[in-house]
């Protein structure tokens, strides 16, 4: 299958459009590229692994925790804790923390010996990271490829015909 650039931008836009996050990172985890071994062949790959909430859009930081893309973080804070990039997060121990609402979350926390540092087992730790689950986008993704491959025979015939017509055109002549 051959994916367009048509054809991934439409992925993007009908996956923005359901999960409410901005088409510059849907882009950002679709992938087309020929394969070896012949022409007509090619890969469509899409990254449906969770992805940061803070990727979404713009977060917004409020009194009651964090909003971004159309989705509210109650007790949740946006800023840097791991890693060198803002995002959204929340504590365990916080009284607004329902697992169920970070169903694909990273939940860090200290294990091993006690480096002494008395904040590293207090109720600020462990830590949950706000993720979105791209699975319900999985039907877009296999319907748009289907489309793609689709077009690419539509175009084969086209191209098969076009020859074809040549051919005999020329053939009369002779």
């Amino acid at each position: 299958m051959v994916a367009s650039s048509s054809s991934v931008t439409h992925i993007a836009r009908a996956v923005g459009r359901q999960e409410k996050i901005a088409v510059k990172v849907v882009r950002q985890r679709l992938r087309s590229y020929p394969v070896d071994g012949g022409a007509l062949r090619g890969k469509l790959w899409f990254g449906i692994n969770p992805m940061e909430a803070s990727r979404a859009g713009r977060p917004r930081q409020t009194r009651a925790g964090v909003s971004v893309a159309g989705r509210r973080y109650q007790g949740a804070f946006y800023k840097k804790v791991y890693g060198n990039q803002a995002d959204i997060w929340i504590r365990t121990a916080s009284k607004h923390f329902n697992p169920a609402d970070y169903p694909d979350s990273d939940i860090t926390s200290q294990t091993g010996p006690s480096s002494g540092f008395v904040g590293e087992n207090s109720d600020r730790f462990p830590l949950a990271k706000a993720k979105i689950s791209l699975d319900a986008v999985r039907p877009h993704f296999e319907a748009w490829s289907r489309k793609a491959d689709a077009q690419l025979l539509h175009v084969l015939k086209q191209e098969l015909n076009f020859e074809l017509q040549k051919y005999l055109k020329g053939a009369s002549r002779v």
